[in-house]
């Protein structure tokens, strides 16, 4: 027998086993879709994993500002009518909870003694009755507000009216005070229009930051 021939009796058997094995790896995908897919592609193999839907659980904030995203979440210094707030934006530089805060930026003087920092919400208005509007502010040390100043929350219903948080007074040491509001359950809370930090009643010359953080309902 010429060695030629030899050599293709003897490889007879591998060569037809060769010839079945891409269908013995179609199996699987055919008889069960759920297993890894396997293929054919011009004489080749390939083999692509089977994907499954993952399952993403929803993240729920926290109702209301916590100025930590690195944005000052649509708040601004409100000059229309009160010019004591000059400014408003995410700071780190000082924080109650998180990273960050609304730093303020004030400047009163002479005939300025109020200022505000809103956030404009008529584009979607807030169904808040039965709620409480919650906040901290910081003053920083050193401060002469003079007599009588203070500050508040304030929240502008659907029919124009303030709601009013209670005046908190200003304090001459450094620290963290607390800001509320009722919002109640009239018609007003059922569309509030806006939300506001408002500083009132200040006597004496001021120039520096105050912080807003943590406002929630």
């Amino acid at each position: 027998m010429k060695p030629i021939a030899l050599i293709l009796l003897l490889l007879g058997p591998q060569a037809v086993f060769a010839s079945w094995l891409p269908l013995w790896y179609d199996i699987p995908a055919r008889n069960n879709p759920q297993d890894p897919a396997f293929s054919r592609a011009q004489g080749s193999i390939a083999v692509t994993a089977s994907v499954k839907p993952a399952l993403t659980a929803a993240v729920l904030a926290p109702a209301g500002w916590d100025f930590d995203a690195g944005g000052a979440q649509g708040w601004a210094a409100d000059t229309s009518a009160e010019a004591g707030i000059v400014q408003a934006a995410a700071s780190a530089g000082r924080s109650h909870d998180g990273c960050c805060s609304l730093a303020c930026s004030c400047a009163f003087q002479g005939p300025i003694t109020s200022g505000r920092a809103r956030v404009d919400l008529s584009a979607s208005p807030l169904k808040l009755a039965g709620h409480s509007l919650k906040a901290w502010l910081y003053v920083p040390a050193g401060m002469n507000f003079g007599g009588g100043a203070y500050a508040r929350l304030e929240a502008m219903g659907g029919a124009g009216g303030l709601i009013l948080g209670p005046a908190a007074p200003l304090p001459l040491s450094a620290g963290w005070i607390p800001l509320k509001a009722e919002l109640g359950t009239g018609s007003g809370a059922d569309s509030i229009r806006s939300v506001a930090l408002r500083i009132a009643g200040v006597q004496s010359a001021f120039y520096g930051t105050l912080y807003l953080d943590s406002v929630s309902y």
